[in-house]
């Protein structure tokens, strides 16, 4: 909770500690706008800084628009600070992933590493963010912060996954700390929340929902990691179902916690022990959301040995 005033009262910049970094400090940034034109999303404007990279977007077969966002650096190190800034306006649906995982090298003390998410959902619009897999090295300290915005019936799905260590060294949480504070706010009337006089607000932002990470060594595992080496949360912001079992998690093995927590937000936390059932839970999660939207569930995947 002090965590999460803190990050509501200064915002997302947190202050970076640099350590000697032979390699150099690096100041990455990804811009991406999605907008519909004729029936299609379309990647209207991008705009990115080492290291990321786009790839050029492709059609999924039910109009959904895919962008793999890369970086193609070794990953964060001491000093680096990486900033992501997606935005899709009305009646565009967009799909930004991943297709690898994201190495978080040791930081000699005190240094640190800083990513800030940015996501605004239009009205009537639909983004699906998957970030890619984050595996700690020892050493590692690393600081995100997601903030997202939907604005009236806008639609999002965010799910992210971490991972205690590289495992199969034994380096289960050897990482300094990991923090990964989030923030969802609605602006107008979202799905399930008609103001008293029927009409629409005047665009008020809310805080619907807000949870924390975080990972570090001797850390107490009751309610967090339990044991297990990793850990996948996610949230579905969209039109309620009136299921009594909500199908975004329904079938979701190892789940902590998870369901509608108000109408048109579902939220939940998983836990894995093996990279296999990570990747089974993320597709498990994937089928979810498309009985949720009435999808077709896409078989987006990471790059694996």
């Amino acid at each position: 909770d002090e965590q999460m005033a803190e990050v509501e009262a200064q915002g997302p910049e947190v202050p970076v500690r640099t350590a000697e970094n032979r390699l150099g400090t690096v100041n990455g940034e990804a811009r991406l706008v999605f907008s519909l034109r004729d029936g299609v999303t379309l990647l209207d404007r991008a705009a990115c800084r080492m290291p990321f990279k786009v790839l050029r977007p492709f059609p999924a077969p039910d109009g959904r628009t895919v962008l793999q966002l890369l970086n193609i650096s070794p990953g964060p190190l001491a000093g680096d600070r990486y900033a992501i800034d997606i935005s899709v306006e009305p009646g565009a649906h967009a799909i930004v992933m991943s297709p690898s995982a994201t190495k978080i090298h040791t930081m000699p003390e005190p240094g640190s590493a800083l990513q800030t998410v940015r996501l605004r959902v239009a009205a009537g619009a639909t983004l699906e963010y998957y970030p890619p897999l984050n595996i700690p090295f020892p050493g590692a300290c690393f600081h995100q912060t997601i903030t997202a915005e939907v604005q009236g019936d806008g639609s999002l799905a965010l799910r992210g996954a971490w991972a205690a260590g590289r495992i199969e060294r034994g380096e289960r949480l050897a990482c300094r700390q990991l923090s990964s504070p989030a923030l969802r706010y609605r602006t107008g009337d979202g799905w399930g929340q008609t103001p008293p006089d029927g009409g629409r607000t005047s665009g008020e932002r809310t805080l619907i929902y807000r949870e924390a990470l975080l990972l570090e060594p001797g850390m107490p595992e009751f309610g967090m990691l339990e044991g297990a080496n990793y850990v996948l949360s996610g949230i579905f912001v969209g039109p309620p179902d009136a299921a009594p079992e909500d199908p975004v998690v329904a079938t979701l093995p190892h789940l902590k916690a998870g369901g509608q927590t108000r109408p048109g937000l579902s939220v939940f936390r998983a836990l894995a022990w093996t990279s296999a059932e990570l990747r089974g839970l993320e597709l498990e999660a994937g089928k979810g959301l498309g009985r949720r939207w009435g999808l077709t569930p896409l078989r987006l995947t990471r790059f694996t040995n």
